[in-house]
């Protein structure tokens, strides 16, 4: 499973990435159209941080949103645009997340994941 976004959200979040990205960029694969060499000299990326309305910020530690795709030096952003307006968030990336949701108060919430 891939994170995903509405594609104008996933646009923004994309084009955001790479202007804060240094590094040599490298070919798409499958899904993930933005990828670089991991290897390359100065590699730098942002971190990133979702806030939701109603006051849950979610932030990232790079190995939650760059996934490695051939073992060996190519890193790929581990977000993908949706065919539908539906988000996704939760990949094997990212499987150190915990979400709570509380319907009953319209409540979401993030916790690192302790199984």
């Amino acid at each position: 499973m891939v994170t995903t976004l509405p594609t104008v959200a996933y646009e923004a979040l994309r084009d955001a990435f790479i202007v804060k990205t240094s590094g040599v960029r490298a070919l798409s694969v499958s899904i993930f159209d933005t990828c670089y060499h991991q290897y390359s000299d100065n590699f730098q990326f942002p971190s990133i941080t979702f806030y939701f309305l109603g006051g849950p910020i979610l932030t990232l530690a790079s190995h939650g949103f760059l996934i490695p795709v051939d073992g060996v030096e190519t890193i790929c952003f581990a977000f993908a645009p949706s065919a539908s307006e539906l988000s996704i968030i939760g990949n094997v990336q990212q499987a150190g997340i915990q979400i709570s949701i509380d319907e009953a108060r319209g409540y979401v919430g993030f916790g690192p994941n302790v199984c």
